[in-house]
């Protein structure tokens, strides 16, 4: 450890960054879950006599993002997908704010890429990072990596002289995991996705896995929050929360030949009804059995999205256009 640990006496903080500040010393910034930002110094904890209301209140991560000689800046994400930016010293309005159209996911930092620009870099609950270009226009991001294990707690980035940054993430198993972002930026993921950016998309070439982490990162993207994965129940492969309603789903994905069998949808029952009534979604890229449809009409709280659907849904969610599986004919 280096410097003596300190308690800063405040409640209900939900984010904190450094704030590097020319000449002086370096300030630690904290945003607490009314909104309200206060500055301290980073060695000694002591409060700095700043305090004032952030333009963003449903903060989800917090960090600071400078250009060059520019004065520091604080950017927040929150749940609705809003990256919001201001003066870290004294909560100034800044030129940038804008929405994502996507969940951002806890992970958030400020890092300098390959070309030694400033970049934001935020990692969702599928283990997607991605890379942000404030300074554009429009919102425009870039997919960088896929990490895992997928839900990404926090993260941050090692700067390195005269080099690109290093990511550092950290996940619910407490292993604080380094990444080289930018090693295979033709990939999604140094060892696997590689298909997503082939030109011939089938999800036959896809491994089992491969394929779940796209459903996954596609319900993500619909706003079905991951709170489980791999939860030990033979009938359950995630358990997510609908930010929009509050309801818990439990999901199945099945990467099957042909089509996905009653045996299926029978071992995803007791899960639903062990505890409170939950909803059941299963995802397949074949076909469902007459059997399995029967079973899912029976329980009325079962979803079943077969390829077909699923092909629709990534091609409006994600832009990824896949081709069917079923040859023609």
């Amino acid at each position: 450890m280096v410097g003596k640990p300190f308690t800063l006496r405040e409640s209900g903080i939900v984010s904190i960054a450094a704030v590097r500040m020319r000449g002086g010393s370096p300030l630690l910034a904290t945003i607490n879950e009314h909104g309200e930002v206060r500055l301290w110094d980073a060695t000694s904890g002591r409060y700095q006599g700043v305090r004032y209301p952030a333009p963003q209140k449903d903060v989800l991560a917090m960090t600071e993002f400078q250009y060059g000689d520019d004065p520091p800046l604080l950017v927040a994400s929150g749940y609705r997908g809003m990256f919001q930016t201001w003066d870290a010293r004294n909560g100034g309005s800044s030129r940038i704010s804008y929405t994502t159209g996507t969940f951002p996911g806890r992970g958030l930092t400020s890092l300098a890429d390959n070309t030694g620009r400033r970049r934001l870099a935020t990692a969702d609950y599928s283990g997607a990072v991605q890379l942000w270009d404030l300074e554009a226009q429009e919102p425009a991001s870039r997919d960088l990596i896929t990490i895992r294990p997928r839900k990404v707690l926090a993260m941050a980035a090692i700067d390195r002289p005269g080099s690109h940054s290093l990511l550092a993430t950290v996940s619910y198993d407490d292993v604080i995991r380094v990444w080289d972002p930018f090693a295979s930026p033709l990939d999604w993921d140094s060892s696997h996705d590689k298909h997503l950016h082939s030109h011939d998309k089938h999800f036959q070439a896809m491994s089992p896995r491969e394929f779940e982490g796209l459903v996954l990162r596609l319900l993500d993207t619909m706003g079905k929050e991951q709170s489980a994965v791999r939860v030990g129940d033979p009938g359950v492969d995630a358990i997510l929360f609908d930010r929009a309603t509050g309801e818990e789903i439990l999901v199945q994905v099945k990467h099957v030949r042909r089509e996905v069998s009653a045996v299926a949808l029978e071992r995803l029952v007791q899960p639903m009804t062990d505890r409170a009534p939950r909803k059941g979604v299963v995802i397949t890229n074949g076909k469902f059995s007459a059997p399995s449809i029967e079973i899912a009409q029976s329980l009325g709280s079962v979803e079943l999205i077969d390829g077909s659907a699923l092909r629709g849904l990534l091609r409006e969610h994600l832009g990824i256009e896949f081709l069917s599986d079923v040859p023609p004919g």
